[in-house]
């Protein structure tokens, strides 16, 4: 090729129309301007890469995360707040059937001593089947996690407020740690109810499942001696004694495997022996029998069901 070829600038080639358009869109632009425009088709918006936007943005999410996860578990908790609320401001809850109260005394078919207040601890609050007692006109007022101390505290509003017909009370399980304190708790409660014309019936605690005795023995003694304590003073004031113990103890003096539920307390068979019980009670009430226990030792309910010879028992 000869030389001066090689020199030789090529003419420019001309333009096409995109390249055009471009060129055209330069020119336009305001003075000063060096951004020059993309090509049609290819234009994308960009935006700065900032590590503190999305920092922001991760803790943002991660903060709603542990709030949703606290209000979720707040709810579950809320119950259990509520009682130790309820405990800091007001020991023995006595404002727990305040509402229920008022409704009572309120009530078109209430009249003063027509109806029995059953009045206790937790195995009273877990007893389910009351409601089929509705007929007799029998209320629970009973509350888990309650003392004699307390049931004390709260048996002015709870019973003797209401002008029942009669009271049954279930000393708690508790009692069986202290049974000297549960006795005299026991026989004040009862003369406060007869001091305002009200009968007065006692039970004794119910066995507890061998599995749910924390402490091997530790309240298999303190039990056996409050309910034969409790025995020995529904005799000594004459008042009927409904004998859960002796109904569903076993032969190792622990709940009875056929009555054994799934937690501390009876399974639905040993509560209806309960109920049984209770109803045979009232309606010796009803018919003008006071049901009370005979100097024999005999409870007077001898013929309930599920009835176990006291002996063996304690």
């Amino acid at each position: 090729m000869p030389a001066e070829e090689k020199g030789a600038e090529r003419p420019p080639r001309e333009a096409g129309p995109d390249q055009k358009a471009a060129s055209q869109q330069v020119s336009e632009s305001p003075a000063g301007s060096t951004r020059s425009a993309a090509p049609a088709g290819q234009r994308r918006l960009r935006m700065p890469l900032n590590p503190l936007a999305f920092g922001a943005i991760a803790i943002a999410l991660v903060a709603s995360a542990v709030s949703l996860g606290v209000v979720l578990k707040a709810a579950r908790l809320q119950p259990e707040w509520d009682r130790m609320r309820r405990a800091a401001v007001d020991p023995a809850d006595l404002g727990h059937y305040a509402w229920a109260n008022a409704r009572l005394l309120g009530g078109e078919t209430y009249r003063p001593g027509e109806v029995t207040i059953v009045f206790g601890s937790a195995y009273g609050a877990a007893w389910e089947m009351l409601p089929a007692l509705q007929g007799k006109r029998v209320h629970n007022r009973s509350l888990p996690g309650q003392n004699t101390t307390r049931l004390l505290l709260r048996i002015e509003q709870d019973v003797l407020a209401l002008r029942p017909r009669a009271m049954v009370f279930l000393p708690p399980l508790e009692g069986a740690r202290n049974p000297e304190r549960t006795l005299l708790h026991t026989r004040l409660i009862g003369q406060l109810a007869e001091g305002h014309g009200i009968r007065t019936a006692l039970a004794t605690i119910p066995p507890i499942p061998a599995e749910a005795d924390t402490v091997p023995g530790g309240y298999l003694g303190g039990l056996r001696v409050v309910n034969r304590g409790l025995e020995e003073l529904a005799r000594e004031m004459n008042w009927p004694l409904l004998d859960f113990y002796g109904c569903l103890v076993g032969d190792d003096f622990y709940l009875a495997p056929e009555y054994a539920g799934t937690g501390m307390w009876p399974n639905v068979q040993g509560y209806r022996q309960a109920t049984d019980m209770l109803a045979a009670l009232l309606d010796r009430w009803e018919m003008g029998d006071p049901g009370r226990i005979t100097p024999e030792g005999s409870f007077g309910l001898a013929e309930a069901p599920g009835r176990r010879a006291r002996d063996s028992a304690y």
